[in-house]
């Protein structure tokens, strides 16, 4: 089963990684882009499966997550090996979300977005590992306030 994204190192991120300041809703944070397109296709697939919640969009949406986990697994990879790091003369690592390699392509997300983003992400997966009418309500209303952004 997906593990619960409380333990997650990037979801809780509640400070903008560039200067350690908590960002207002204006800010923009930077997002490697293939996490931030592995987290529309969650989105794409929560909208599925709010739509019709069967085992065909559940069996999406599963899918979603673990291509979402995975890619996590990589940026956490790359954030703690040796490659990449001051020791080398690069630039230091961990400036750009969910970052594989020292020259990542990034996408500048609000960050009022990538945080309903990840309060989405981490409904899903409460819905996919115990579905019950409460976890449904609470996936609509992260999939509604992401819309609202």
């Amino acid at each position: 089963m997906l593990p619960c994204s409380k333990g997650d190192r990037w979801l809780p991120m509640t400070t903008d990684k560039r200067d350690g300041q908590v960002p207002d809703d204006s800010s923009e944070s930077p997002v490697d882009a293939t996490l931030e397109l592995d987290l529309t296709q969650v989105e794409q697939a929560v909208e599925q499966y709010l739509a019709s919640p069967g085992d065909v969009q559940r069996k999406e949406l599963v899918a979603q997550l673990t291509a979402l986990d995975d890619q996590i697994a990589k940026s956490d990879a790359y954030e703690s090996s040796v490659f990449g790091s001051g020791i080398f003369g690069h630039a230091s690592k961990g400036l750009i979300i969910g970052e594989t390699s020292d020259l990542p392509f990034v996408d500048e997300v609000a960050t009022a977005v990538f945080q309903a983003q990840v309060a989405l992400v981490r409904a899903a997966k409460l819905e996919i590992e115990e579905p019950t009418p409460k976890t449904m309500d609470d996936l609509g209303a992260a999939f509604q306030t992401l819309k609202r952004h």
